[in-house]
C-alpha cells in the first residue's frame, strides 16, 4: 500500500512539474511549440494538439516533423483550417509511422504570438506517457535574404490513463465552403516547357482543404488537381471550373472565363453536327419503316 502511495504521489508531482514547464515563458519571444488541450487522457480518447508559432521577426517559410510514440498513439485527423501558411510545400501529414512532416511558405510572411500552424487529433490506444517531440525544425525570415531565425522548441507529453474513454470524440462542425478565391493562367519558359499553366489556392478556415478538382470546358469530367495544372487545352478557348473542397465535404466552385474564348461554332460544332446527324438518321429510318409498312 504504502509503494502505491509513493507512486501515485510520484506521479502527481511529475505531472505538475511537467505542467510548469509547458507553460509560455515570460519574455520568449520566438518559439515553435506543441499546444496540448488535455495533458491526460483515458485509453480510446481522442485530443487535439496544437503545433504553434511565436516571433517577433517576419517569418515566410517554415518545415520540420512532429514525432510521436506509434505504439502509444493513433493519429484520426491533420487540420490545416486556419493556418497563417498560405502554401504548402508538404502539407502536413504521415510520411511513415509515429512521424508527420510538414513545410509551408507565406509570402509577405507572418510574426506575433500564438500562430496555428496546423493541429493534429490523437487518440490513446496504450497506457502510459506519450511523447510528442519537434524535430528538423528550419525557419526563414522575411528579410528578402532567406536568412534563418532559429526557433527555440517546446514539446509537450501525455500521460495516458487506464479506462475507457471511448466516448470522448473531436467532433469537428464545419458547414461552411472553402473562402473564395481567384484562379489565374500562367506561362513560364521554365515551367511545363513554356505551356499554359493554372495556378489556384485558398483557404478552409475550419477544417481545412481537402482537395481541389479541375474541368475544362462543359463537356468534360472534373479532375483531381494540385496547382500549378498543366491545362489540356492550350489554345485557351474554353471556359476552365475549378472546384475546392474542405475535409467536411464543403464545396466551392469557381469559373474562370475562357482568355480565348471560342465562338458558339468551334465549342460544340462538332457535337451539334453529331446531333444533327443522328436526327437525321433517326427521320431517315424512321421514313423507311413507314414506306415498308406501306406497301
Amino acid at each position: 500500500m504504502l509503494t502505491t502511495s509513493i507512486m501515485k504521489l510520484f506521479l502527481k508531482t511529475f505531472l505538475l512539474c511537467l505542467i510548469f514547464w509547458s507553460l509560455p515563458v515570460l519574455g520568449r519571444a520566438s518559439e515553435i511549440r506543441l499546444d496540448a488541450h488535455k495533458v491526460a487522457v483515458g485509453l480510446r480518447e481522442q485530443f487535439v494538439v496544437d503545433v504553434m508559432v511565436n516571433s517577433a521577426d517576419p517569418l515566410n517559410a517554415i518545415e520540420g516533423q512532429l514525432e510521436f510514440p506509434e505504439a502509444k498513439l493513433t493519429v484520426i485527423d491533420i487540420r490545416d483550417g486556419g493556418s497563417v501558411i498560405n502554401f504548402w510545400v508538404q502539407k502536413p501529414g504521415l510520411i511513415s509511422p509515429g512521424v508527420i512532416s510538414f513545410s509551408g511558405i507565406t509570402p509577405g510572411g507572418f510574426s506575433g504570438p500564438s500562430n496555428l500552424l496546423f493541429s493534429v487529433v490523437f487518440e490513446a490506444k496504450e497506457n502510459g506517457i506519450a511523447a510528442l517531440i519537434l524535430g528538423g525544425i528550419k525557419s526563414l525570415r522575411n528579410d528578402g535574404q532567406g536568412s534563418e531565425l532559429v526557433l527555440p522548441i517546446r514539446n509537450t507529453i501525455i500521460a495516458i490513463n487506464p479506462g475507457d474513454s471511448s466516448t470522448n470524440r473531436e467532433i469537428l462542425v464545419d458547414t461552411e465552403p472553402p473562402e473564395n478565391f481567384n484562379p489565374i493562367v500562367e506561362s513560364d519558359p521554365n515551367l511545363f516547357n513554356g505551356n499554359y499553366f493554372l495556378v489556384f489556392a485558398t483557404e478552409d478556415k475550419v477544417s481545412g482543404v481537402r482537395e481541389y478538382r479541375v474541368r475544362e470546358g462543359t463537356l468534360d469530367w472534373f479532375h483531381k488537381a494540385e496547382s500549378p495544372y498543366l491545362l489540356k487545352e492550350q489554345s485557351l478557348k474554353k471556359d476552365i471550373y475549378i472546384k475546392v473542397i474542405d475535409k467536411n465535404g464543403n464545396e466551392r466552385l469557381v469559373k474562370l472565363n475562357a482568355p480565348n474564348k471560342a465562338s458558339w461554332l468551334e465549342q460544340y460544332g462538332l457535337f451539334a453536327t453529331l446531333l444533327a446527324g443522328l436526327v437525321l438518321g433517326l427521320a431517315f429510318m424512321k421514313n423507311k419503316y413507314k414506306y415498308g409498312q406501306n406497301r
